[in-house]
């Protein structure tokens, strides 16, 4: 996941990104580890957004599809609200199976927090808002194969 990485280590100038003075968060990169293997979802404040797998696979550049816009810049705006629940950061190791880990980049730094899947997925767990909004994301890249 050499993307990943790249993404990790970047700037938001670096990227095209336009920020204004509420962009607090401008990318998300969320990583979703299972037995099978891994996903890594990324969700940008301009609707960009990527998702790459551990198996080599990978659906990028959605821009044309308004329905992945809108659900990445949602994504990426709500994030914010879980700044207070994550560290500063400046390593970014995959999850172990079972985990989900959160990366939010901002100006001032990379921030991150990791929790088990199925505390997400229960809705008990403060990170959980972000859990069900990478899954609303990730269900709307499975329309585009649809269309």
């Amino acid at each position: 996941m050499e993307l990943r990485d790249r993404i990790l280590r970047s700037k938001a100038e670096d990227l095209n990104i336009q920020l204004d003075s509420s962009s607090r968060v401008w990318c998300v990169v969320t990583d979703i580890a299972m037995q099978t293997g891994s996903v890594c979802v990324v969700a940008m404040i301009d609707g960009s957004a990527s998702m790459y797998f551990s198996s080599g696979g990978a659906v990028v550049g959605s821009m044309e599809q308004q329905n992945v816009r809108d659900a990445a810049t949602l994504y990426t705006r709500m994030c914010y609200k879980s700044l207070p629940e994550m560290r500063l950061t400046r390593e970014f190791p995959l999850p172990l199976v079972g985990q989900v880990s959160f990366h939010l980049l901002t100006n001032n730094g990379i921030y991150a927090a990791s929790a088990q899947k199925e505390e997400l997925v229960s809705g008990q767990n403060i990170l959980s808002p972000m859990f069900f909004a990478a899954n609303d994301l990730i269900k709307q890249f499975s329309t585009i194969k649809k269309r």
